[in-house]
């Protein structure tokens, strides 16, 4: 332990708490480290939680081809929150959201994942919020190439129906699906309010669908 984390750790045990204290360390020694007070991710627990960048630092030498560590303050902050209750995750994985607080993640865990969240000009919005109430969402989708729903928000209940699924964007022979031909073959018919929807995300592909309001 270092002569600062040695004085803040006498200090802080008399005048603040224990999440007090060791972001108070972080910051001395030059660290910056974030809070959500819960996770939306699906399939993680809904708890308290603290982000950064949990290495050491460390400084390559070029003679021996080695790191060196010179600092391991990140990862002993990083087991004391986790014995204080939190979740530690990766400053460049997760976000918060503008709206509850709660993080989501950005970056995916897995070849199945699929982001749980809205980025739009405003900010990010967790799929929890966007759900509450989606629309304004529902309509920056309408008639978008670009961007599709990635999680389950029921909407056959705001009047759009299935006009076609099984589209495959891939590696494979086949799966050349391109959105963007879809929507101007869409809009040629006169189909203007149209939604994509990602069904599915594999390691060399994805499956998406279209759906369609007031088409018969």
């Amino acid at each position: 332990m270092s002569t600062v984390q040695a004085e803040l750790f006498d200090v802080g045990h008399r005048t603040m708490s224990r999440v007090e204290l060791l972001c108070r360390i972080a910051e001395r020694m030059g660290y910056c480290i974030n809070f959500a007070n819960g996770i939306v991710e699906p399939g993680y627990n809904d708890k308290p939680t603290v982000f950064g960048n949990w290495n050491s630092r460390t400084k390559y030498n070029p003679d021996t081809g080695v790191h060196q560590t010179l600092d391991e303050t990140m990862p002993r902050l990083a087991k004391l929150f986790e014995q204080l209750g939190y979740s530690v995750g990766w400053e460049d994985e997760w976000d918060i959201c503008d709206d509850c607080g709660k993080a989501v993640r950005t970056s995916p865990d897995s070849y199945s994942w699929k982001p749980y969240y809205w980025l739009s000009d405003g900010g990010i919005v967790c799929g929890d919020c966007v759900k509450s109430d989606p629309m304004d969402y529902l309509d920056f989708l309408r008639g978008n190439d670009r961007h599709c729903l990635s999680f389950d928000i029921g909407i056959s209940a705001y009047g759009y129906s299935l006009y076609k699924g099984d589209y495959e964007s891939g590696f494979h022979p086949g799966q050349n699906a391109d959105p963007r031909k879809i929507a101007d073959e869409l809009r040629k018919r006169g189909i203007d309010d149209f939604i994509f929807v990602l069904d599915s995300t594999g390691q060399f592909d994805i499956s998406f669908s279209v759906w369609v309001k007031g088409v018969e």
